[in-house]
């Protein structure tokens, strides 16, 4: 069984190969645009040493002859190998489409400007035929929505729709600052703080000392359970059609005891589900003069990145 998921985007210039990317990013893909044919060989081996098992790979700009036959000769090496699952991905759309994406977006076509648009395309559906003949799908966005298009490649890539979102939380303190692209944003400042009780204020919301303060109040299971409860049916019940990431922020004062505690407990709540959950602890390291444990705001680390 294959180990190792392999996709090339490629297909006509305008017809979406940036939004399969993202699309694909979201989908715990790595994505690289545009590497030279030679490099491909050593990004896979990169990929097994680094355990990356997921990588989607653009290409397409500027294509040449030349280039089409070095991608062929390398689709022929890669293929060799039963442990990779490779498949390509032609995206595709009317010449009136794509000429109207161009003349949107102000661009020229990669192969210049000394012949027409239209003079372009069809030059590059004559270099790209022999990659739409070595295609697994093949996709026409004519008429494709983003959130429609996503459907389509997950659809393909995963036919039994057992693909689930993957999930970042992320605590957080009021105090210091918001995190930006929450997509839901929770308030644990009803809960008893742990900050005025000077035997245990020093420790954190994952130390037992904080663990045990907060569950001894009903407060703090009721409070939990509404989470719960709210995210069974936002998330786990009804997910957004073709969402592939959800980042859920919960914050108390500093950051430092109530969210960290809670943003434990719904980490727990997506694992028991069997979802594939990250958690990030913005603010936990920060002192009560709301810096960091150097002393600088900006020596924080930085969250994962969106492809979890």
């Amino acid at each position: 069984m294959p180990s190792y998921h392999l996709f090339f985007i490629t297909g006509m210039s305008g017809a979406g190969k940036t939004l399969a990317l993202k699309i694909l990013a979201e989908m715990e893909f790595h994505v690289t645009d545009n590497i030279p044919t030679q490099m491909v060989e050593q990004l896979i081996e990169h990929d097994r040493t680094n355990h990356i098992y997921k990588r989607a790979i653009g290409f397409g700009t500027q294509i040449s002859q030349d280039k089409i036959l070095n991608f062929l000769s390398l689709l022929g090496r890669v293929e060799k190998n039963t442990a990779i699952d490779l498949k390509i991905i032609y995206l595709d759309a009317s010449d009136s489409v794509l000429v109207g994406r161009f003349a949107t977006t102000g661009l020229t076509h990669p192969l210049g400007v000394n012949d027409t648009l239209e003079d372009n395309l069809v030059t590059e559906r004559h270099i790209l035929m022999p990659v739409i003949n070595r295609a697994d799908l093949i996709i026409d966005t004519s008429d494709l929505h983003p959130r429609k298009f996503m459907a389509v490649i997950k659809d393909n890539l995963y036919p039994d729709g057992n693909q689930k979102p993957n999930i970042l939380i992320s605590s957080f303190g009021f105090k210091h600052s918001l995190p930006k692209g929450a997509d839901l944003v929770f308030d644990a400042r009803l809960l008893n703080n742990p900050h005025w009780h000077a035997d245990i204020k020093s420790y954190n919301g994952k130390d037992t000392q904080i663990i045990d303060f907060l569950q001894s109040d009903p407060k703090t299971t009721e409070f939990l359970n509404h989470l719960q409860n709210y995210l069974q049916f936002a998330i786990l019940d009804y997910p957004q059609m073709g969402k592939q990431f959800y980042h859920i922020a919960i914050g108390c004062t500093g950051g430092k005891h109530r969210s960290v505690y809670c943003g434990e407990r719904l980490k727990e709540f997506f694992i028991k589900n069997n979802y594939h959950c990250h958690i990030f602890h913005r603010h936990l390291s920060y002192d009560d003069s709301g810096y960091g444990v150097n002393h600088s705001p900006l020596s924080q680390p930085l969250p994962p990145q969106e492809s979890l």
